[in-house]
């Protein structure tokens, strides 16, 4: 049972972590400033749905917190995900043959910008220093990694989990647990939008 201390602790820090996590969805999913109160209030709202699942015999509080705020900002962006690749919001298909306007026929595809290709794949472009910032941000990561998770994180730059299972010697299953360590370490970073 949650004290009216802990309750006021907890749901301050969890306050801090939505507003986090909403600032990185508006910078990195499609959200704009505008969807900010509408975000955390979603994420709060799920949090304290779930708190009377909370045990404390399986991970500290702030855990728990944490991994819930998590799962949720990953269901929203997996949402808008589906949202940007709902067949049924499109107007008109980009294959189809339109007017040129000089009497011949081009597909729709070849009329739409570089950004617009990104952004109906589901991508987004991102600005040189924004780069620079992911990778130096990676680059942190990995520097403090120990060397058998930074060797299979070279690895899988390139290759897939069993051929790296292979290159290592080990069996999959071993190097699934690995993987997970890995994607554990990346997401506590920040790169929840990469996973």
């Amino acid at each position: 049972m949650l004290t009216t201390y802990n309750q006021h602790t907890i749901l301050d820090y969890a306050g801090k972590l939505i507003k986090a996590k909403t600032q990185k969805l508006i910078r990195n999913a499609g959200f704009t400033k505008s969807d900010s109160d509408d975000i955390e209030q979603e994420i709060m709202l799920d949090l304290i749905s779930r708190l009377p699942q909370f045990d404390p015999n399986k991970a500290t509080l702030k855990t728990f917190v944490a991994r819930v705020v998590r799962n949720k900002t990953y269901n929203i962006i997996r949402h808008r995900r589906q949202e940007a690749r709902d067949y049924l919001r499109e107007s008109c298909s980009i294959n189809e043959y339109i007017d040129d306007g000089e009497g011949g026929q081009i597909e729709r595809t070849a009329t739409l910008s570089d950004e617009e290709q990104v952004a109906r794949k589901g991508g987004r472009n991102i600005s040189m220093q924004e780069e620079v910032n992911t990778r130096l941000s990676i680059e942190a990561v990995l520097a403090h990694l120990p060397d058998s998770l930074k060797q299979l994180c070279e690895l899988l730059m390139h290759e897939n989990v069993a051929q790296a299972a292979r290159r290592l010697g080990v069996p999959r299953t071993t190097l699934n647990d690995h993987v997970h360590k890995l994607r554990q370490v990346f997401l506590e970073a920040g790169f929840e939008e990469y996973f």
